[in-house]
C-alpha cells in the first residue's frame, strides 16, 4: 500500500519557480492598488454655508379712525290705507 499515491501527486510535491513569483506579484499589485485608491478617494465637498432664518410676530394693524354712521334717510310718511267694508273686493290697482 505504500504505492497508493497517483502520478500527479508525485508531480506535484515541487512547484515551478514562476507559481510563487505570481502569487507575490499578484499580492504587491492589489497592495499597491488598495494604497492608491486610500490616497485618491474623492474629497466630501466643504459645508454649505448655513442661512439662518427667522420669523418675526406681525405687528398689530394700526387702529382706524371711527366711520361716521351713514345718513338716515328721511322719514317717510305711511301710505294711508283705507279699510274697505266687509262683503266687497278691494279695489284693484290701476
Amino acid at each position: 500500500m505504500a504505492h497508493d499515491i497517483s502520478v500527479s501527486a508525485l508531480r506535484s510535491e515541487r512547484m515551478s519557480p514562476s507559481g510563487p513569483a505570481l502569487a507575490v506579484l499578484l499580492h504587491v499589485a492589489v497592495v499597491a492598488l488598495l494604497w492608491w485608491l486610500s490616497v485618491h478617494q474623492p474629497h466630501p465637498p466643504p459645508p454649505d454655508e448655513l442661512i439662518e432664518v427667522t420669523f418675526e410676530q406681525p405687528k398689530p394693524p394700526k387702529p382706524k379712525a371711527p366711520e361716521p354712521p351713514p345718513p338716515t334717510p328721511p322719514k317717510q310718511a305711511a301710505p294711508t290705507v283705507v279699510p274697505t267694508p266687509p262683503g266687497l273686493r278691494p279695489p284693484a290697482p290701476i
